[in-house]
């Protein structure tokens, strides 16, 4: 499994924060 994180710059200076994980094989399904 990879995952994945960083932040980016949101409204009024705003940090967000965001993770994903992506599997090794192909995806079944998406959440959200």
């Amino acid at each position: 499994m990879k995952h994945h994180e960083s932040t980016f710059k949101g409204v009024k200076d705003f940090n967000i924060y965001w993770q994903s994980w992506l599997p090794d094989g192909a995806p079944k399904a998406v959440l959200l």
